[in-house]
């Protein structure tokens, strides 16, 4: 909802604009409280054209694309830590059998 002040023929007057939508369900207020998310995002999509619905799948595919792909990369930069941990832990493996080697 947006508050605009808007001044015709010099007297100062509000203006309340809102989004409205409208949704004809048999629920009960606690109900419709409880979903109120889903039954507005399910009320703005009924009102949506089918090519803006499409723009918006395609759009949803598109960034579930690349956040799969950011998940992707840092499973390989955790990969690359978890090896090079691993190498670390050999490599002091082999100093503490040398040390203990020459004892």
């Amino acid at each position: 909802m947006t508050r605009e002040q808007i001044d015709p023929a010099g007297e100062a007057t509000v203006e309340w604009q809102a989004d409205e939508q409208y949704v004809l369900a048999a629920i009960s207020k606690d109900e419709a409280t409880e979903a109120f998310d889903q039954l507005w995002e399910q009320a703005v999509r009924d009102g949506m054209t089918l090519d803006e619905r499409v723009d918006e799948t395609e759009q949803s595919a598109s960034d579930s694309g690349d956040a799969i792909a950011e998940l992707g990369d840092l499973v390989a930069e955790q990969q690359s830590a978890i090896e090079d941990q691993e190498a670390a832990l050999a490599e002091l493996g082999d100093l503490v059998a040398t040390i203990k080697g020459g004892e």
